[in-house]
């Protein structure tokens, strides 16, 4: 490296006062040249992303810099005074946070907030407007012109993600910070964002990539430093740190992380099915189906503006979930994934068509009955913090829901929760804590516990660990994976990371804009994806084995709008398989051995098939 952009020297950051005070950042050091991606990983609390903020001065009440430097283009950031360090941010350094949506002004369009960026620097209006335009259509944004006049709420997760990626290049910075920019994003928008950011790297931006995935550092990044404890425990180039880890802490994070498959080689000739198309009639076994829906379809009513439009959240499904096995449903956001769950939770109603629990159709169980159904199907949601009550203790958690299902003697509630603590993994010393004294794992696998209270007979899984680090998620699954091999629950787990749940469900159902693309048992699926949608959603995702090779984008363009769901097969706008019957005619859910496909030109898939690791 001949001058590096953006160089750390022995960075140390404090926090808190007298008997409260820490250091969340101790002696950290890095550098980072022209062209170059590097990647800061490490769990959360690790100092990550405290490092990447004192990259622009940026510090939050009660955090401060204590010693150490932090030098961009030359200039020392920890030497300027706050007016020269608001200067350089922008021009010389900028940043991507984990969450555009709260880091955009909600009531500012995406465009008049970026054009405001340039007037800060002295840019004259029309050429900030003309700026605008053509960084929004550098970042891959359809119409920029159209979107520049788009609210953030308005635009898709993986639309606002590209917005402040432009927000943060439109003065043309020569090192960018990018904290977490693909945590939340599906795998087909988080590819795309990837290749993005390797293509702004080889124009010539420096860029710092934080984050705890190592399977999207080991595709995108050059070089990686791992960050334990507020310290640099181990860094180099990608491929040696990942192939050969020194620190036990690496070798940690690398063991916990989820990998899929090797893909073999899958062909591209799309073939046309041979059998007729009607609709699959899957025979219902009633020693064995838990749940069994017929024609169900949600749809919800909007209003925008004084314009009335409806979601079609869910349409046609027909699915039957049998007893005692694991299912996954997996899909992009918006593809109906936790609508599906709410229904089968009685969280929800369809619009139409009927859900059956154990033979009976939900919408008619009594009173009587539903509080036995509450018994017997519990939930898990996904952000566990906010579905705990603060005021309550774990201990004070667990017993009410023992005490809401008639379980109310002391002696038995303590035994019970006692029990209830060992099968989720968590020390009996956690009882008298609060939600709030609990790390992130930590609180959801009280989540799960309390679900797991009145013995239920199934456990549906929202996104349960969609937030959490790499090692914790590694935690949290295998919990799952014990509950559904020995304790004879029936598991739906919805999930956008098929490698997370790989070793968990036994089947995979793949939503996309409401409609089920394919059924299959996961080994089928896995080893042989033959909707195009699946193949794109498990070549989408990245994996620490494959060092140096970003994932592939299959999906065309953003996912369908579900207030304006396309004609034919959903998918056909996005599929690079589409031909004309795929936008004319809807493709029904057809039976195959192993799997059921609603695709009118399925993949074909050439020997040998995907070959999973060892």
């Amino acid at each position: 490296m001949s001058s590096p952009r953006l160089q750390i020297d022995e960075l140390v950051i404090g926090a808190g006062e007298g008997d409260r005070s820490s250091t969340p950042v101790r002696g950290a050091s890095l550098a980072i040249g022209a062209g170059e991606i590097l990647g800061l990983v490490g769990e959360s609390g690790s100092g990550k992303t405290l490092t990447g903020l004192a990259c622009l001065g940026l510090f939050q009440p009660g955090v401060r810099p204590v010693s150490g430097t932090v030098t961009v283009d030359g200039q020392a950031i920890s030497a300027l005074p706050e007016r020269e360090r608001r200067k350089l941010r922008g021009p010389s350094v900028a940043m991507v946070f984990q969450d555009p949506l709260s880091s955009f002004h909600p009531g500012l369009t995406i465009g008049s907030q970026i054009v405001h960026s340039l007037l800060d620097r002295g840019v004259s209006r029309a050429d900030a407007k003309k700026r605008c335009l053509e960084v929004l259509g550098e970042v891959g944004l359809p119409r920029p012109d159209a979107q520049a006049k788009r609210y953030p709420h308005q635009l898709s997760g993986g639309m606002r993600q590209r917005a402040m990626i432009a927000l943060a290049l439109a003065n043309r910075p020569r090192v960018l910070i990018a904290d977490e920019p693909t945590t939340a994003l599906d795998p087909t928008v988080q590819a795309g964002i990837l290749r993005l950011l390797r293509r702004l790297a080889d124009d010539g931006l420096a860029i710092l990539f934080i984050s705890h995935n190592l399977g999207v550092v080991a595709g995108l990044c050059d070089r990686v430093a791992v960050m334990y404890q507020g310290q640099i425990v181990e860094s180099g180039p990608t491929a040696e740190l990942i192939g050969a880890p020194r620190d036990a802490y690496t070798k940690t994070l690398l063991a916990a992380a989820p990998t899929l498959p090797e893909p073999g080689e899958l062909g591209i000739e799309a073939v046309p099915v041979d059998a007729p198309r009607v609709a699959a009639v899957v025979d219902v076994d009633a020693e064995t189906a838990l749940f069994d829906l017929r024609g169900v379809s949600r749809h919800f009513t909007t209003r925008s503006r004084g314009r009335r439009s409806t979601v079609h959240a869910l349409d046609g499904i027909d699915l039957t979930i049998r007893r005692n096995t694991s299912v996954g449903v997996v899909g992009e956001s918006g593809s109906g994934k936790s609508t599906l769950a709410r229904l089968l939770g009685a969280l929800d109603h369809p619009s139409t068509g009927q859900v059956s629990f154990d033979g009976q159709d939900i919408a008619t169980l009594s009173k009587e009955q539903m509080r036995s159904f509450r018994r017997r199907v519990q939930f898990v949601f996904q952000d566990a913090t906010s579905s705990l009550d603060p005021r309550y203790t774990i201990r004070d958690t667990l017993a009410e829901a023992l005490s809401t299902h008639g379980v109310r003697e002391p002696g038995e509630q303590s035994r019970r929760i006692a029990a209830l603590l060992d099968q989720v993994r968590l020390p009996q010393q956690l009882l008298g804590r609060h939600p709030r004294e609990l790390s992130g794992g930590q609180r959801q696998r009280v989540a799960i516990a309390r679900a797991l209270a009145p013995r239920p007979e199934v456990l549906i899984a929202d996104e349960p660990v969609s937030a959490l680090d790499v090692s914790i998620q590694a935690q949290v699954m295998e919990v799952f994976r014990d509950l559904a091999e020995n304790d004879g629950l029936t598991l739906v787990m919805v999930s956008h990371d098929l490698a997370l749940i790989r070793d968990v469900c036994d089947t995979l159902v793949t939503l996309y804009n409401g409609t089920i693309m394919e059924n299959a048992e996961a080994d089928t699926y896995y080893d042989q994806p033959r909707h195009p949608y699946s193949a794109a959603l498990l070549d989408a995702m990245p994996n620490p084995r494959h060092i140096g090779r970003l994932p592939e984008v299959l999906a065309l363009g953003e996912p369908a709008d579900p207030t304006a769901p396309p004609s034919g097969c959903r998918f056909h706008p996005r599929c690079t398989q589409a031909q004309d019957l795929c936008a004319s005619t809807v493709p029904l859910l057809r039976p195959e051995p192993g799997r059921e496909l609603a695709c009118h030109f399925p993949l074909q898939v050439a020997a040998p098939a995907r070959k999973a690791e060892l």
